[in-house]
Parts: structure tokens; C-alpha cells; sequence
């Protein structure tokens, strides 16, 4: 959907904390499952890194906000590993 989504928009901002609970269903809130949540966890990068083709393909801007920024240093983990 990604994809398609990017050529009606202007830009994509990825929140990652909610992108991360819905994947993996998993509530970082909850304390019986709260260790089981990581933004990176293998689906949820790949759903990140397969949202940023999409917009780089429509020539549009992918932004990022959430856990998984503050735990990279700006960001920049990710986007090295995706820029080949």
C-alpha cells in the first residue's frame, strides 16, 4: 500500500513506536509483554525500510519519529544500512 499511498501524498512520516505496537502486537505499556516490544524487531525494519523505497521511488520525503530514532544515533544506523 505503501506504494500507492505515495503517489497521492506530499510526504510520509513514520511514527515508530505505533508502527512498532501494531506489527508486532505487542504493548510496551503492559508489563506482562513489555520486553518483547523492539523497534527492531526484523518486521518492523522492514516494514521502515520498505516505506522509505516507496517514498524515494515517488520522490517524496520519509521522516521518522519514535523510540527507534532516539535509540540510533539521529537516525543514522538505519539509514547507513539502507542507502547501498
Amino acid at each position: 500500500m505503501a506504494d500507492a499511498i505515495a503517489q497521492e501524498v506530499d510526504f510520509f512520516s513514520i511514527g515508530t513506536n505505533d508502527l512498532t505496537q501494531y506489527t508486532i502486537a505487542v504493548n510496551r505499556c503492559n508489563e506482562n509483554v513489555a520486553y518483547l516490544y523492539s523497534a527492531f524487531n526484523p518486521a518492523v525494519l522492514r516494514l521502515i525500510r520498505r516505506i522509505i523505497e516507496c517514498a524515494h521511488n515517488a520522490g517524496i520525503e520519509a521522516g521518522m519519529c519514535g523510540e527507534a530514532v532516539c535509540k540510533c544515533f539521529n537516525g543514522t544506523d538505519i539509514v547507513i544500512i539502507w542507502s547501498g
